[in-house]
């Protein structure tokens, strides 16, 4: 048995993720390297009470201060493979639950809980996570109780967990039925099986890789005091300053006096309309089970629902892009779908959640679910389309194929756009050939981002036989991209980017040789900073 990670949902849960953070000032050292221990209060002089540095040798371990928001993101993730799990025991569920209180190391008292709310500036509540420590066992094992909601869903279950960490019953009530239930998960039918797939070592490593995805260059600010909803509390503060295009800026006030550790986390981004701050507002006492044994539905073989299908022929669900869609389709059944591209843009549809009986067919701008273009199959599909012009509608279907033990499937279609657009669509489309602009090697071009955010270039070879192309003050929403010669001849050649400046470097183009590149950006976050400059160099290694 294999532990199953989705890594994509990294890419769709950096978002709930990073719903929170900001603020700015006072010194700072990267936890990535020692720093050195934070100074007590005046007038405090007990050293007894000063709270223990940040653990900065072994990040991955369970002392390091970043640990908490790598088990909150985790939370999050586990949400969308609940419902998986009620129906027919999805093992990534249970797998995160291993992810979760594998790493708890916070102090919680038996019968204490914590709230954690999301909120805009506005006040506006996207999530809520409440947990709490039930019961602790003599072996070592705990109940823990957990309800979450985002926006519309929520979920309540109780799990018992091994020291180990590894999920041993789990009991909840079903969403849709309200029904309780207990059950057993597949992944602790056979204990030692899962003691060598989910050991320490398995985890640290997962969470090494999380961490480098999750954080960018997380640095402590220092040691302060913040009031929230629950209290006042003594917290280090951590600044993570994103690398993704929208300037996301978190930070993190994290307590190892309060359970679960996180007091804190504010989104802040320049670039978008508002914070989002993740705030603790409970530290609740004598929390008790909810479901009771005499309550409990055994569900040892668990019961199929069977999904139905979405669509029609005539009328295809039409989706949003960048809007997760939760979708199903019956057994031996097709659900079709449509999505309009509002700019000029490569597009990516993927659906994830799947068996490997389904099927992604693409029929670019086929209404009629005649004549496809391409297709994808497995567990997760991916189908992907290039510089797609703004206003088109675009068709694809997903389909369960033929099974006599199939109950349909359920998955999230997550569709994707990219302003710096793929070598491959230029390719395809060929347009480059007949709209370039052309540049003479020895001189400076200064240019302007066109409104569709592309430009296209070409230049002619004099001597070579090395040519040099570098974009001086090129927004980090834009790229320098494709080489190519008007015979056809794809070079492979990809540009680097050295502080403002994209260079590429072409050998072995002889003279008289017609050059194309092309440079785009996405305009709507480049805010009018879409000026910059091109210089064509030809040299020779000698």
């Amino acid at each position: 048995m294999k532990i199953i990670l989705k890594t994509f949902l990294l890419s769709i849960f950096l978002f709930n993720l990073f719903i929170f953070s900001g603020c700015t000032g006072l010194s700072k050292s990267t936890l990535k390297d020692r720093e050195k221990p934070f100074k007590e209060e005046a007038g405090n002089g007990n050293e007894n009470n000063r709270p223990e540095t940040p653990d900065t040798q072994d990040l991955y371990g369970k002392n390091s201060l970043l640990i908490p928001v790598i088990q909150f993101n985790y939370f999050e993730m586990s949400l969308d493979y609940f419902s998986k799990f009620v129906q027919d025991d999805d093992l990534i569920f249970s797998d995160y639950i291993f992810r979760i209180f594998g790493i708890e190391n916070s102090p919680y008292n038996e019968g204490e809980g914590t709230t954690l709310i999301s909120r805009t500036v506005k006040g506006d509540v996207y999530s809520s996570l409440e947990r709490a420590l039930i019961k602790i066992n003599s072996d070592g094992s705990k109940w823990w109780q957990v309800k979450q909601t985002v926006r519309n869903t929520a979920i309540f279950y109780e799990a018992l967990i091994s020291e180990a960490g590894i999920p041993l019953t789990i009991r909840y009530i079903d969403p849709v039925t309200g029904e309780k239930y207990e059950t057993v998960p597949s992944i602790a039918k056979n204990i030692e099986e899962a003691l060598e797939e989910m050991s320490s070592t398995v985890l640290k490593e997962e969470i090494k890789h999380d961490f480098n995805i999750i954080f960018n260059k997380p640095e402590i600010v220092g040691e302060e005091k913040i009031d929230v909803q629950a209290g006042t509390f003594k917290a280090f503060h951590i600044r993570d300053i994103s690398v993704q295009r929208n300037k996301i800026d978190i930070d993190y006030w994290i307590s190892r006096d309060v359970p679960g550790n996180i007091v804190k986390i504010v989104y802040s981004s320049a670039e978008q309309d508002g914070d989002y701050i993740v705030e603790l507002v409970k530290i609740s006492q004598n929390n008790k089970a909810v479901i009771k044994e005499t309550d409990i539905t055994r569900r040892d073989e668990f019961i199929k629902i069977i999904s139905t299908s979405e669509g029609s022929r005539d009328g295809p669900i039409r989706l949003i892009i960048g809007e997760p869609h939760n979708g199903s389709v019956g057994p031996s059944e097709t659900s079709y779908y449509q999505f309009t591209v509002e700019r000029r843009a490569d597009i990516y549809i993927e659906a994830t959640g799947l068996t490997d009986e389904a099927e992604l067919i693409y029929y670019d701008r086929d209404l009629t679910f005649e004549e496809w273009r391409t297709s994808s199959e497995g567990s997760t599909l991916n189908i992907e389309d290039y510089f797609v012009d703004a206003g088109t509608t675009l068709y694809f279907t997903i389909v369960e194929k033929e099974d006599e033990n199939s109950y349909g499937e359920n998955y999230t279609i997550t569709i994707t756009e990219d302003f710096i657009l793929s070598k491959t669509g230029i390719r395809m489309q060929g347009e480059i050939h007949f709209k370039a602009f052309e540049l003479k090697s020895g001189k400076i071009y200064f240019q302007t981002l066109n409104d569709d955010g592309l430009n296209y270039y070409k230049t002619i070879v004099k001597n070579g036989p090395n040519i040099r192309i570098s974009v001086h003050n090129l927004s980090e929403h834009a790229g320098l991209l494709w080489f190519d010669s008007q015979n056809g001849s794809y070079s492979g050649v990809y540009s680097t980017r050295h502080g403002g400046t994209n260079r590429m470097d072409i050998r072995g183009v002889s003279e008289g040789t017609v050059c194309f590149f092309y440079i785009a950006g996405d305009t709507a976050k480049m805010n009018g900073k879409n000026t910059f400059n091109i210089t064509i160099d030809e040299f020779s290694d000698l």
